[in-house]
């Protein structure tokens, strides 16, 4: 890279982490689609940096209380996640969920939506359901919960049936994609140790409930049931075929999972059979 570009990025890269730039782009945002609402408090987080002149970041403004005059007719928000988004000179800056690699994220955070979306499936009444957000990464898919109780949560024990996990893609190939993968390792609980001194226990991989091709997003089922451990997480799989140039080749599948309550495993599946690779510490 030239002196004349890193300086340029270096410039950049100081302009976007410094606080008076975040609480310009909160207060330019605020006196188009909030007038009147004041700012309390603005930090910049989750910076990505791309290259000379192409950065992104998000920052959350904390909002003061709306005004008896503000003639707002639901609720207004207590703060606002911005992402915004600097290449080639230009500035772009939308707020959560609104994001433009997701075209179709803002429908599916939607309680009746996505209670719709469910039902089309055979999950659920067809009520709204309630949302959270778990992973919305700079890149690749938004990771939501839908709690099937609906917003209050209820009283009862939540069972494998009330949670479904959703992953909202940026397009419809995206999301085709993903749902084969998802359903390529196989269905059913994996028997592994799952650490010294500790019994033999079932963990259960997340199963694919459908997909939405019109709004990208796979279903998946969430991975609690009766004497299972819970997956707080899990990535993958990854697909590879080992010794491809000889006739003893095989092929396997890779996942890694982090049960509650256990440690985090490295799973392989050959041929529906699923063994322990590693136990991470």
């Amino acid at each position: 890279m030239s002196a004349p570009a890193l300086r340029e990025a270096v410039r950049l890269a100081e302009r976007a982490l410094d606080p008076r730039f975040a609480h310009e782009v909160a207060r330019d945002w605020l006196g188009t689609h909030l007038p009147g609402r004041d700012i309390r408090r603005v930090r910049t987080h989750s910076v990505l940096y791309d290259g000379p002149d192409r950065m992104s970041l998000r920052v959350t403004a904390v909002l003061g209380a709306a005004g008896p005059g503000d003639g707002l007719t639901v609720a207004p928000p207590d703060e606002v996640t911005l992402l915004v988004r600097c290449a080639d000179g230009g500035l772009s800056v939308t707020a959560f969920p609104d994001d433009p690699d997701l075209p179709t994220l803002p429908a599916m955070i939607d309680p009746v939506v996505a209670g719709e979306a469910l039902a089309a499936l055979g999950v659920g009444d067809g009520r709204p359901v309630g949302v959270t957000v778990v992973h919305h990464p700079r890149t690749g898919p938004c990771v939501l919960r839908y709690d099937l109780t609906g917003f209050s949560g209820g009283d009862r024990t939540r069972s494998r049936r009330d949670v479904v996990y959703a992953k909202v893609y940026p397009g419809r190939d995206d999301a085709r994609a993903a749902a084969a993968r998802a359903a390529a390792p196989g269905v059913g609980a994996l028997p592994c140790v799952v650490g010294p001194g500790t019994r033999s226990a079932p963990v259960r991989l997340p199963r694919l409930l459908g997909v939405d091709v019109g709004r990208h997003t796979v279903f998946l089922e969430s991975p609690v049931d009766a004497g299972e451990y819970p997956l707080l997480a899990w990535a993958g799989p990854w697909h590879g075929t080992e010794r491809w140039w000889s006739d003893q080749g095989r092929r396997r599948a890779y996942v890694q999972v982090v049960p509650e309550g256990a440690p985090a495993l490295l799973l392989a599946v050959e041929r529906g059979r699923w063994q322990v690779e590693a136990v991470y510490d």
